[in-house]
């Protein structure tokens, strides 16, 4: 599996979870405030849409084969960069969106930035 697969299956997920939640405001009986901000940040719409902004960063960032060479780069670091180690794919942008899912079972320690 590459990282490009596995984000691809833990953004999924992700949406799967979303869309079964009820969307709408939801309310904390007895909060100090922080609860209800952190769970305005879990809000259904709201993971929706960083599944999305996700998904279009590593759309962004995908991987093609530069030449006789084999090497893969990214497609958003790698052109005229081939001498970048940060170009090689996974790039460092997409590593790092790899990281929220390392405790995932699936998430290989080589794709850490």
């Amino acid at each position: 599996m590459t990282l490009f697969e596995f984000l691809a299956e833990r953004l999924g997920e992700d949406e799967i979870s979303a869309r079964e939640v009820p969307s709408g405001r939801w309310s904390v009986v007895a909060d100090d405030g922080l609860l209800t901000d952190y769970l305005t940040r879990l809000d259904p719409s709201r993971v929706l849409a960083e599944v999305e902004a996700k998904r279009r960063i590593v759309e962004l960032h995908e991987p093609f084969i530069i030449g006789d060479l084999g090497e893969t780069l990214c497609y958003r670091c790698g052109h005229g960069n081939e001498s970048d180690p940060g170009a090689r794919w996974p790039c460092l942008t997409v590593a790092a969106l790899g990281t929220v899912y390392a405790d995932h079972p699936d998430y290989e320690e080589s794709w850490r930035p």
